[in-house]
């Protein structure tokens, strides 16, 4: 609320002083996952040192005014104006943080090396969404959360979604099971929420059931659509 602008009696001013901090943090969840960890890591070593200082430079030093007067009269802009130039390098660092321990997580082991190749890899991971019907050709897309990856003489652990086409087969996956599979990988756009596009070489192998919880979400699921299924689409 600005100075020497009367309010009614009764009426509540809006607040609005956590908005900066809350644009600069949804603009950098959306810019942010498109950089590597590492000029991620930076920015937010760099928010953190700005909103640090300028926190530092807002306390009034006590030793210039006497350990007993009074601090100078400031004006309620002037303090909230001093308040954003911490509160808003300190969300974005907290967001900048957030970010770059989920892209170094990302781009933890060879994963992520063998999609820049576009290289031929047997995947092994974990069915994140039910199987889908592609549009352009036959087969299914499925999301598969993976937990290790092999090719090209490499082979180690990953922590990344990827979004696999493949044939019918496909369609036979269950939302759950840990999967098996040769695929050939591809690139994204930066920002996606899977790290690449596996084309299906061929049919996956169940290494491993669905755990109960995840069995649960299916049986409910399919009910669900089961219920539904003479309903209209609106």
């Amino acid at each position: 609320m600005s100075e020497g602008r009367p309010v009614a009696p009764g009426v509540r001013p809006t607040d609005l002083r956590l908005v900066p901090a809350a644009l600069v943090a949804w603009l950098g969840a959306v810019l942010l996952v498109a950089l590597p960890a590492a000029h991620v890591a930076a920015v937010a070593g760099l928010a953190l040192a700005v909103g640090i200082v300028a926190g530092f430079r807002g306390r009034a030093p006590r030793a210039a005014r006497g350990p007993t007067s009074a601090p100078p009269p400031r004006s309620s802009r002037h303090a909230s104006l001093r308040g954003h130039t911490v509160l808003v390098p300190l969300a974005l660092a907290a967001v900048a943080t957030s970010a770059a321990g989920q892209l170094a997580l990302r781009e933890a082991g060879p994963l992520d090396g063998l999609v820049a190749d576009r290289a031929v890899v047997t995947l092994e991971g974990v069915v994140r969404s039910e199987p889908a019907p592609l549009t352009a050709r036959e087969g299914h897309r499925v999301v598969l959360a993976v937990r290790a990856v092999a090719g090209r003489g490499l082979a180690g652990g990953a922590a990344a979604r990827v979004l696999v086409l493949g044939d019918g087969e496909w369609a036979k996956a269950r939302y759950g099971e840990r999967v098996r599979a040769t695929v050939r990988l591809g690139p994204t756009e930066p920002g996606e929420d899977v790290v690449a596009l596996a084309h299906g070489v061929g049919p996956p192998t169940v290494v491993a059931a669905a755990g109960p919880v995840d069995r649960t979400v299916t049986a409910l699921r399919e009910g669900l659509l089961d219920v539904t299924a003479g309903l209209a689409p609106d």
